[in-house]
Order: C-alpha cells, then structure tokens, then sequence
C-alpha cells in the first residue's frame, strides 16, 4: 500500500472505474487493480478491455482508498513504467493475486 500512495502522490495511478475503463480500452495502462470487494461484473468489463490484465486485490474499497487519502476506491489503473514493474513484483510476491481475469 506504500508503494500504491508513493505512485498516487506522483500521479502514476488511474482511480475511478470511468477514467480506468477508458484508459483500458486505449490500451494505456500495464494492468488494473480492484478492490476484492469490487463485482464481479464489474471486474469483468475492465479485464475484457484491450487484453489489460486485471488484477483482484485482497484489499476493500475501503483499505484502498484509505492508502490513497481518498474515499472508497475500487478501480486503479496504472501506466507503463519502472514503478509499474516494481509494483506488479511487489504484489505478486508480498501479497499474492486472489485472481486474474483468466481465473474467472
């Protein structure tokens, strides 16, 4: 979650499903993040957009968006770049993906 407000705080972070959705589909972003509360429909859509891999979180809405200094947050999307790679290592290895979308 350091990482994730290090990354918010240099505007390296997407929130809010719209702007995550868009960014997407252009084929912007390295991957999205949801909140493990996030539906799964929801969740669905933003994994379909442009073979962006979606990343389910074992963080709420909540967590994250306290992290963040923000309200509930269900959606991030996160651009190319050296801190994405770092963050994706860091997920994977720290606190493991509930799943992907290929999971579902």
């Amino acid at each position: 979650l350091d990482l994730l407000g290090l990354m918010q705080k240099s505007g390296q972070l997407l929130h809010g499903a719209d702007a995550v959705r868009e960014a997407a589909g252009k084929g912007k972003l390295s991957y999205v993040l949801a909140a493990a509360d996030a539906s799964a429909a929801g969740f669905a859509d933003m994994a379909g957009r442009r073979s962006t891999p979606a990343l389910r979180l074992h963080f709420t809405a909540t967590a994250l968006g306290a992290a963040l200094g923000r309200d509930n947050v269900v959606y991030l999307g996160v651009p190319p770049g050296s801190r994405a790679e770092t963050l994706a290592k860091a997920l994977k290895r720290l606190i493991g993906i509930v799943n992907t979308a290929q999971d579902e």
